[in-house]
């Protein structure tokens, strides 16, 4: 199943390193530094991988949950 994903992996890195590069050049380089800024400190917090951890797991047992009526 990761050899189907790997494709679409590979592009949208390929995507966020070409993004990089053109917001780098253009009127949108506050913003997307900004944005890599914030992720980058959420990421690098005990407290901000806690809370995507369990928003992840909050989804993902929704979606179990919600799927089993459908077999």
């Amino acid at each position: 199943m990761m050899k189907r994903h790997l494709p679409f992996l590979l592009a949208f890195a390929i995507f966020l390193l070409a993004a990089d590069q053109a917001c780098a050049s253009s009127g949108l380089e506050r913003f997307w530094v900004g944005f890599k800024n914030f992720w980058g400190r959420l990421f690098a917090s005990l407290g901000g991988i806690v809370g995507i951890v369990l928003l992840t797991g909050v989804v993902a047992i929704f979606i179990i949950t919600r799927g089993k009526w459908m077999k």
